[in-house]
């Protein structure tokens, strides 16, 4: 089989290209979620770093930090506001300079361990927190073996809270894997326009040499 036949066979195929196109629904969704994924990243650079940076400032006052649990706290608050300036900044560096950090290897490499070492001290101090608070109340309290539930205000409070954390971040399964699809679809074109131009060149060169 020559060159042409090949050719042929992988970009000539117009179903291909027309079955590839069909997995973004919505053309325009971009457009649409643009400006909900812009609010998302400045919220998360509002609430998730300016005020667990501020919260980190008045957890570390002289009468709080010596007790265990807002020294805790303070650690949490922390580490919660590096790790989302982490991710807003990757954000940031993407969206005004077009510079991604998995281009670099420097880059990649320090905002995969920042990552993933933020993340793990922060989930190992929210564990040293509730040990702390558990011998907290249990030491204080040693007396009041049932005390009054508060569970289902609690879990009320929770209930709405995930209702509008899921509504805040629905545009992840509605978005998600569209926008990946677009630049193989321009390589794919752009390959098969090239090989075209190659075939035609070749082809009328042929005729000459004819």
């Amino acid at each position: 089989m020559n060159s042409t036949d090949n050719s042929t066979i992988l970009f000539d195929n117009e179903t291909f290209f027309d079955s590839i196109m069909l997995t973004n629904p919505c053309p325009r969704q971009r457009h649409i979620t643009r400006p909900i994924l812009t609010v998302h990243n400045y919220a998360l650079f509002c609430f998730g770093s300016v005020l667990n940076f501020m919260a980190f400032i008045v957890l570390m006052q002289r009468s709080l930090r010596c007790h265990s649990t807002f020294a805790y706290l303070a650690f949490l608050s922390f580490t919660n506001g590096l790790l989302s300036l982490v991710h807003f900044s990757k954000w940031m560096f993407k969206y005004y300079f077009n510079v991604l950090f998995e281009s670099y290897l420097i880059s990649c490499r320090f905002h995969r361990f920042s990552s993933d070492f933020l993340t793990h001290f922060s989930l190992y101090t929210l564990i040293f927190v509730n040990i702390d608070r558990a011998r907290a109340v249990t030491r204080n309290r040693p007396s009041m073996k049932y005390p009054k539930s508060k569970f289902h205000t609690v879990f009320m409070r929770e209930l709405v809270v995930a209702a509008i954390l899921c509504v805040f971040h629905f545009h992840w399964i509605i978005k998600y894997g569209y926008e990946g699809m677009f630049p193989l679809l321009r390589r794919l074109f752009s390959t098969k326009k090239s090989v075209e131009a190659h075939l035609n060149v070749n082809a009328e060169n042929a005729d000459l040499t004819n």
